[in-house]
């Protein structure tokens, strides 16, 4: 009864238990009885972290003839798990033990330790870099926790490492509902839970939510939930934190103050060496090859590949080889989707080896921008030049609009050794809202969220925007600019008009325009004015191109009306009597009512007659002036057998024809009697 009240104590009063364990006279029970009580006891010191205490209760539970070879056997998978921890047990063996074990208490029925093998098999697949038979185990502890009809809080360890092995084979998915299903439950689990999917948090990047885990994982360890595997747990937590936070100095001081009586968890030893080394690497330290050196032999030593695979990246940066960490680079990647992401910083400071870029850290950066950004933007602030340049570089291709200032910063520093590149611009022109002109009808342009008016702006201004609209390949020579939109102005006149012009128009696109971090969408070098093919879509450009393509004998009756309900009327009416807009506003015009005749033969060759109608009657409010859709209208209404309709819309056909023709409309027999092609 008493070892019973001490087993349940024992999960957050290991103390009290083993208190309560001491006053049991374990000569006085019988052999099994004496054996449970000693099993507590190891659960007990390994619930309060009292690594020797557990290792002189499992020695003593091996040690004893008496012990039930169940419980006997249970002690020395403990026992080699400590071993593992300290690397005296490769990571191989440790799995291939656990798991036969794990296999064989499920087949005995004794779920629950079955569940524990399987979890402690799932920790040490980890530490291998097997994550594949990681996940396997995890689902295999969950099914045998499942089997028991109780809660078992160690399953929240469990589906931890599943997140941890999840993210590591790249399934993300998968692995975020793992995570949930831990933040979710309103059970109580160990601190290292916590811990482990914070360190996942902080190695993707996400530091914040990292943070928040470890405040749980902090408070779970004052309440008892804890063992000897959370605080080791939790400080390498801390320090990937402090890593991904450029902290490195205080990462190396948290991780050498861990001490060695915490070993428990797989592959302890490895993941110790390689953080500390990787933080002394980042902190300058002068032993950080050296440490480099010994991270490397440990994680060999335990066979713990996934250490091994981080080692020698980092052994390469300290030695500067760059084929070297080219090729630990491109094989750690292999080894696990995390493994760059964990050596972010490494490689952060080791851009000048790598150049170009491998394509796995470019990969890991477009999918983990969050850890990536961090560093190159230390890395661009760090006082390498060469690591500076490549981090402007990556951070014009992936970094975000708030990094444009920086680069700005970088750019006018070093203005005189880039020759003409501007990584701000660059920057700008890939991360900036498009400028979406709508010029058919009345002007107004569109940028992100807002929506400019003409009536908004000054009009010399929205006429430049136009006009370039308007010229071939948007394009124009800074004379034809001056003669087309300023030609009463002397030469000297014009050029001061069009730089202030050119001044408004920017800011009226974008009123925090800066010139050497903004986006341009108007550029103006040398003689030549243009707008950017990358940044400026007017609906016109569109309109020309569709309709061009709905034209061809390869478009569909679909495309073509879908193309008509683009034309939402001429070319910006608001410059109708500019010169320089007639010729593109006639050959958009002339364009819509093209296809606005070849749509309405398809439809009439499709016996949809009242669609044709109604075409003509949306081209007519466009153009009331357009005969020949005048007349194609009269001829469906005929068609139709709409007489009356038919007479109606004659009569304004004729007056029109007579007015602007000069001559006499045909009759409407005649036009009743028209094939279609003549149209």
């Amino acid at each position: 009864m008493l070892a019973m009240q001490a087993r349940s104590l024992a999960v957050t009063d290991p103390t009290g238990a083993l208190a309560l364990l001491a006053s049991i006279d374990l000569d006085a029970v019988p052999a099994a009885v004496r054996a449970l009580i000693r099993q507590i006891c190891t659960y007990a010191n390994f619930r309060s972290g009292d690594r020797e205490g557990m290792i002189g209760g499992l020695n003593d539970l091996i040690g004893d003839p008496t012990t039930p070879q169940s419980l006997r056997q249970i002690a020395a998978a403990q026992l080699m798990m400590l071993k593992a921890s300290s690397g005296h047990v490769p990571m191989r063996s440790a799995v291939e033990t656990l798991a036969s074990m794990a296999r064989e208490q499920v087949a005995n029925g004794q779920h629950y330790f079955g569940g524990i093998s399987y979890h402690n098999a799932l920790a040490c697949a980890l530490a291998q870099g097997d994550y594949v038979r990681a996940v396997e185990f995890g689902r295999l502890s969950l099914s045998a926790f499942g089997a028991t009809g109780a809660y078992n809080f160690e399953a929240q360890s469990t589906r931890a490492g599943l997140y941890v092995g999840l993210m590591e084979l790249g399934v993300v998915n998968g692995a975020t509902s793992e995570m949930e299903a831990v933040l979710a439950s309103d059970r109580e689990a160990d601190a290292d839970a916590y811990a482990d999917i914070a360190s996942v948090r902080a190695i993707i990047g996400d530091t914040d939510d990292a943070m928040r885990l470890l405040a749980d994982a902090r408070r779970r360890l004052v309440d008892g939930w804890t063992d000897l595997a959370a605080p080791a747990s939790v400080a390498w937590a801390e320090a990937l934190v402090l890593l991904a936070t450029g902290q490195a100095v205080s990462a190396v001081a948290l991780l050498e103050a861990l001490p060695e009586s915490t070993a428990y968890v797989p592959g302890h030893a490895s993941v110790q060496a390689l953080r500390v080394a990787v933080a002394s690497f980042m902190a300058d330290l002068p032993e950080c090859g050296l440490r480099a050196d010994q991270a490397l032999d440990v994680a060999r030593a335990q066979g713990a590949w996934a250490y091994e695979a981080r080692a020698l990246i980092l052994k390469a940066a300290t030695r500067e080889r760059r084929e070297g960490l080219r090729v630990a680079l491109t094989e750690g990647d292999k080894r696990g989707a995390l493994v760059l992401t964990e050596m972010a910083d490494v490689v952060g400071r080791s851009l000048y080896l790598l150049d170009p870029l491998p394509v796995e850290v470019i990969g890991s950066i477009q999918k983990w921008p969050d850890r990536w950004l961090p560093v190159l933007r230390r890395t661009l602030e760090g006082s390498h030049k060469a690591n500076a340049r490549a981090a402007a570089s990556l951070l014009a291709q992936y970094g975000v609009a708030s990094d444009a200032p920086r680069l700005a910063a970088y750019d006018r520093t070093n203005r005189k050794h880039l020759k003409g590149i501007r990584f701000a611009r660059d920057l700008a022109e890939r991360v900036s809202d498009h400028l979406h002109i709508r010029d058919l009808g009345r002007v107004e342009y569109r940028i992100g969220d807002r929506i400019v008016r003409i009536s908004d702006t000054r009009r010399k201004a929205s006429a430049l925007l136009a006009y370039l609209v308007t010229r071939p390949g948007h394009t124009a020579t800074r004379e034809q600019v001056l003669d087309d939109i300023w030609p009463d102005s002397d030469p000297q006149a014009a050029a001061n008009s069009l730089h202030q012009t050119l001044y408004f128009l920017r800011r009226d696109i974008d009123p925090w325009y800066d010139d050497e971090s903004s986006a341009s969408y108007v550029l103006h070098e040398g003689e030549m004015l243009w707008l950017s093919g990358t940044l400026v879509f007017p609906e016109s450009w569109a309109f020309d191109s569709a309709a061009a393509s709905a034209l061809l004998p390869s478009a569909t009756l679909k495309d073509q009306i879908d193309v008509l309900a683009m034309y939402r009327g001429r070319f910006a009416p608001d410059f109708e009597y500019e010169e320089w807009s007639l010729a593109w506003r006639d050959r958009l015009h002339a364009a819509y009512l093209a296809l606005a005749k070849a749509t309405f033969k398809r439809l009439v060759s499709g016996d949809r007659h009242e669609e044709a109608v109604r075409l003509c009657q949306v081209a007519l409010a466009t153009d009331p002036d357009a005969l020949d859709i005048e007349q194609a209208l009269i001829w469906a209404y005929c068609s139709l057998g709409s007489d009356s309709a038919a007479s109606k819309q004659y009569a304004h056909f004729a007056h029109a024809h007579q007015s602007e023709l000069g001559v006499d409309p045909p009759s409407l027999t005649s036009l009743r009697g028209l094939p279609l092609d003549d149209l």
